[in-house]
């Protein structure tokens, strides 16, 4: 309330602490500033460290306060900043960390919720509710000392319990990580300020799928984790004629800090084994091979340079000889698919293999070897999943489907 919009003094100590520190260690941030950086910047500007995008942002900060009341310049930042866990604007922190309406809070879970802003992640209270409390302190005794409250109401306030409730957001409760990752296409194509004023979007994701993904993900993990050092799964449903995703299972628990849990495994790169086979397979069918094509299951080695080899065994440790590619593909043989490999050739495997809808391996021929054939390489499981279902669509191609509508907030159709 008593500047316009910058404030040259804690402009001129953050300078001064950032200069003794050798490193930016404050930032002098009115609040119009912080609302002309969520409001009126892109992702990429608004995380710059530059003496530039400072001296843009406090020249839209002095803007903001000539045009609007200070009144309503901090009414659009308690609506617009970000209180962690998915929260933006304070309404938004009322419901999901007490399930309560703003006008319901008391004056400790005010104070506990006005700390957050300054650093959403480190004071997160459901991991690190010591961090946030002792944040509140502080918010206590700044209001102490401007005259908000007495020390009286302070003392009550620190005392009163702080009854966090886990309240997912609305879609996030069955659905987090898919929730996530069409937030991130939506940002991408109409930006944060697009998002913010309001959108209405329709997906394909079917909840009775969801639902059962998960389940079976977490009863595999019990099943089969305990003996082999695995906590945590990942699933993709994709109905094969249309490409929608039916389903999207990141991990087994988005809320378990301890296997990342809000980590979404099914796009993050992963090896996958022998599952990349069909994907061989398949190219080779595209370049004269058929399933009754005669391969021989014998061993052979190829030179890796500086005097090493590479000899591919089969999982039996075992070789079958002749047979048909089909015997090759449906036994999962290593060294019948690493030969196939190296006669169709890499750049023909990952040409097939962008055809079918994987983009991860965006590097020349020359950075791939042979293991390629058999899960050396890592793809994500949602463009895997894709793969399979443009074979099961018999080989037609189409394209991913996760928004099927989007319209803005007075209802007209964007998309």
């Amino acid at each position: 309330y008593l500047h316009e919009g910058v404030d040259p003094i804690a402009i001129a100590r953050a300078t001064l602490q950032n200069l003794m520190a050798g490193d930016i260690v404050a930032g002098g941030s009115t609040i119009p500033q912080q609302l002309a950086r969520i409001l009126l910047m892109d992702e990429a500007e608004r995380y710059q460290q530059s003496f530039f995008r400072k001296v843009r942002e406090a020249s839209l900060a002095f803007q903001l306060s000539q045009r609007y009341s200070k009144d309503q310049i901090l009414e659009m930042y308690l609506n617009s900043v970000y209180y962690g866990n998915q929260a933006y604007g304070a309404a938004a922190a009322a419901q999901t960390y007490f399930n309560k309406d703003v006008s319901e809070l008391t004056l400790a879970e005010c104070a506990f919720l006005a700390g957050l802003p300054q650093a959403p992640n480190y004071l997160d209270p459901f991991t690190n509710f010591e961090r946030a409390k002792q944040r509140q302190r502080v918010v206590l005794e700044l209001m102490r000392r401007q005259g908000y409250i007495t020390e009286q109401q302070k003392a009550l306030a620190l005392a009163a319990p702080i009854n966090l409730v886990r309240l997912a957001p609305i879609g996030m409760r069955e659905t987090p990580h898919f929730v996530d990752y069409v937030r991130d296409l939506l940002q991408e194509r109409y930006g944060t300020e697009g998002i913010r004023q309001g959108l209405e979007v329709h997906t394909s994701i079917d909840l009775r799928y969801q639902k059962l993904a998960t389940e079976i993900a977490r009863a595999h993990v019990a099943a089969v984790g305990p003996g082999n050092n695995i906590s945590n799964a990942a699933v993709v449903i994709i109905q094969p004629q249309t490409g929608e995703v039916l389903a999207m299972v990141g991990s087994v628990d988005y809320y378990n800090v301890a296997i990342s849990g809000q980590v979404n495994m099914a796009v993050r790169p992963r090896q996958p084994g022998s599952a990349i086979k069909p994907v061989l397979y398949a190219t080779a069918f595209d370049h004269g091979y058929s399933p009754a094509t005669v391969t021989w299951d014998a061993p052979v080695s190829y030179p890796l340079g500086n005097g090493r080899l590479y000899t591919p065994r089969n999982f039996t440790g075992q070789f079958y000889g002749g047979l048909r590619l089909r015997a090759a593909l449906a036994n999962s043989l290593n060294v019948p698919t690493i030969k196939l490999l190296h006669a169709l050739g890499i750049e023909t495997m990952l040409e097939g293999a962008r055809r079918l809808g994987i983009t991860a391996w965006r590097a020349p021929a020359s950075e791939y070897g042979l293991s390629l054939a058999v899960g050396g390489y890592e793809v994500l499981l949602i463009e895997l999943t894709h793969a399979y279902a443009i074979l099961a669509n018999q080989g037609k191609y189409v394209f991913l489907v996760l928004v099927t509508l989007v319209r803005d907030s007075v209802g007209c159709v964007l998309f």
